[in-house]
């Protein structure tokens, strides 16, 4: 039986993004455990712990954050972690997140793992905000490691939009046939699927983490300008707002915003929302392909979004949404208006979306090719 270790920041990301192909690989008889650290939102946490533990995943934790940066710490659980690594014996390491990415990467250079698989889920908050001096020291780190954890001789690197795939390929030279691009984690179309009485809607959805590079700030600035014009509609705003980040927003911020835009946490079953919504918001200043939106599309829900790297993968402009101008609150309130004004124009917009979900972003078609890149690299590859 050969073994598949995941390395990854925390249980959550795996639940979300991973899972799916780790149970299929599971099923054709791999054998498959996750290794990661501890929670960055424990909102997220919880639901990510509970559905690992009813499909029965085999997980080790480790004392370790995507925040944390004290060096003698880290550098004895990652000594822990190798020698977990080391006993488990993987014939092939999937990493993803920054630290899992760092810590996976090394231990497969250090143990000799024969096979390596990069998911580059995103270029997160170190290429998203304005950074401290120190902040751009770590970056710096960051790339360092990068370009060690990329000599692997026999690996794929999974990238999920055209711009990542560039600055891959020329920042650190990767061949053509190492890197490949993937339409996102997936959507399960059983569970996202055509919303009924989408027209009669009137709720303006941002789904993400509460943080800044999210564009939070924008969406509660427009939220605010469009509810005097539109009272009758509700702007809501569903995500952690307890996750570990220097850019997550501060309680005043949510305790004064609360009366025109509503916040209302982590929603594990995110569905049920958008069974009620009418447009999905996303102006994050840039992403790998946001799942989010492949969930509104998948519900036939017409989409407002930034025109950066990652959010514009995950529409059809002027078909299955719209762009705006990153951080420009104006173009924000123009994009959803737009929408708010013209039902007619929602659905064909979400009934273009149906289609370009069902065309790009179905899970069974995305799980499918991971499993051929696990057995290309650990059967075809010497």
């Amino acid at each position: 039986m050969k073994k598949i270790a995941y390395i990854i920041n925390h249980t959550t990301f795996f639940s979300s993004h991973i899972l799916p192909h780790a149970l299929k690989a599971r099923s054709i008889g791999y054998d498959v455990r996750l290794f990661c650290g501890k929670y960055s939102s424990k909102s997220m946490n919880n639901h990510g712990l509970n559905l690992i533990k009813k499909n029965k995943i085999k997980t080790c934790i480790f004392n370790f954050n995507s925040t944390s940066y004290n060096f003698f710490k880290e550098i004895f659980i990652f000594i822990k972690l190798l020698k977990k690594i080391k006993t488990f014996n993987p014939d092939l390491i999937h990493i993803a997140t920054p630290k899992g990415q760092i810590y996976g990467g090394l231990i497969a250079k250090i143990l000799n793992i024969k096979s390596l698989v990069i998911f580059i889920s995103g270029m997160g908050y170190l290429f998203s905000n304005k950074l401290s001096f120190f902040e751009k020291r770590i970056r710096d780190l960051f790339i360092f490691f990068q370009k060690i954890i990329f000599k692997h001789k026999n690996k794929i690197i999974l990238v999920e939009n055209n711009e990542d795939l560039v600055y891959f390929k020329k920042k650190f030279k990767i061949k053509k046939k190492e890197i490949a691009l993937i339409n996102g984690s997936g959507v399960d179309l059983k569970i996202f699927n055509k919303i009924k009485n989408r027209q009669k809607n009137k709720i303006v959805l941002f789904s993400g983490r509460i943080l800044e590079e999210k564009g939070i700030y924008e969406f509660v600035k427009a939220s605010k300008i469009l509810k005097k014009k539109y009272p009758d509609w509700q702007f809501v705003a569903a995500g952690a707002t307890d996750y570990l980040k220097p850019s997550r927003i501060s309680k005043e911020f949510l305790n004064k915003n609360n009366k025109n835009i509503k916040f209302v946490n982590y929603k594990s079953n995110i569905i049920d929302l958008l069974k009620k919504t009418s447009i999905v918001c996303l102006p994050s200043y840039r992403e790998g392909l946001p799942k989010t939106l492949c969930e509104a599309a998948a519900c036939g829900l017409p989409i407002v979004t930034n025109d950066v790297a990652g959010c514009r993968n995950a529409i059809i402009p002027k078909k299955t949404g719209e762009l705006c101008i990153p951080k420009d609150v104006n173009s924000l309130v123009e994009k959803l208006e737009f929408f708010i004004a013209n039902p007619k124009l929602r659905i064909i917009y979400g009934d273009n979306g149906i289609k370009l979900a069902k065309k790009k972003f179905n899970v069974v078609k995305i799980t499918n090719k991971i499993l051929l890149i696990y057995k290309r690299l650990i059967y075809e590859t010497k």
